[in-house]
């Protein structure tokens, strides 16, 4: 991500693009999104993704599509329309599906994500790892609620790319940043004796406080807002007078100057379009075309 971009914009961008990409038609099946963030210390270089799951893995795969070729939307940088991972504030973008081998939510998905850990192991060959992954599901479920603070668990293979991935989610154990973090990167991987048996190599793994999290959306983005679990900590929230509509997050025309006075009616209305109120008007979903 480049530092040169303002705080505001970013957090504003993020949720402008949540309405966009998580109402559109390739987004059928989007149960939710955990956008992690890492800044590291030594060059101030900032690290940040998403993890998006999905009831069926046929629609992860369109929407993976839907991201790396099909999403055009603008640049700050630039000002200019650019396809999603073009973007100016990108770096080094790397973006691919994965079959779920298992997922579990040990507690309210849209309260207790904190923190995540991930991990992926490069594998010899693909051959029957689905069926492996899924008989091993068990196991490795029990063994990843030792860990303190545990809410979620996502086990994934991507046989084109030969590589397994386990994500954890963490709650905090404390009402202050971080707390519990150390215990979850402490905590022995749940697929190191399988790995270590099989032959895998360890990648990646990395952790990462939770910057934003989306939840489905609906018509007029009338739903729940998207949710800054760590905002007490990484002060990237968007805010009213940021120059984005947001009707979830109680935006209208009464306090945020970019709403027009119809946006959030699930209408596209006259004057309406995917850059001033995405929660009406979009080219990514079947809607009505805007104006009389």
């Amino acid at each position: 991500m480049n530092p040169a971009t303002p705080p505001d914009v970013v957090a504003g961008l993020i949720d402008h693009d949540r309405q966009l990409m998580s109402s559109a038609d390739a987004a059928e099946g989007f149960k939710h999104k955990v956008i992690p963030i890492f800044v590291d210390p030594g060059t101030g270089k900032t690290f940040s993704g998403g993890r998006y799951l999905f009831d069926k893995w046929v629609q992860a795969r369109s929407y993976e599509k839907f991201v790396k070729e099909d999403f055009y939307t603008f640049d700050p940088g630039t000002g200019e329309v650019v396809q999603f991972l073009q973007r100016s504030i990108f770096a080094n973008p790397d973006c691919r599906n994965w079959y779920v081998a298992g997922a579990a939510e040990f507690s309210d998905f849209k309260t207790t994500q904190y923190h995540l850990r991930t991990e992926r192991w490069s594998i010899p060959s693909p051959l029957g790892i689905i069926l492996f992954l899924e008989w091993k599901w068990p196991q490795v479920k029990a063994a990843a609620m030792q860990i303190p603070g545990i809410s979620a668990v996502w086990l994934l293979v991507n046989r084109e790319d030969r590589m397994v991935s386990v994500v954890y989610f963490q709650n905090r154990l404390a009402p202050f940043p971080t707390a519990g973090m150390n215990q979850l990167m402490s905590a022995p991987s749940v697929l190191a004796g399988y790995a270590a048996e099989r032959g895998w190599t360890q990648v990646y793994m990395a952790g990462h406080l939770a910057l934003n999290v989306w939840l489905p959306f609906e018509p007029g983005d009338q739903g729940p807002p998207a949710l800054w679990p760590n905002a007490d900590a990484i002060p990237l929230v968007p805010s009213i007078h940021d120059g984005f509509c947001s009707p979830s997050r109680e935006e209208s025309s009464a306090n945020e100057a970019a709403c027009l006075p119809t946006c959030g009616d699930a209408v596209c209305d006259a004057g309406e379009d995917w850059l001033n109120c995405p929660a009406d008007a979009s080219p990514y979903r079947e809607s009505p075309v805007c104006g009389p």
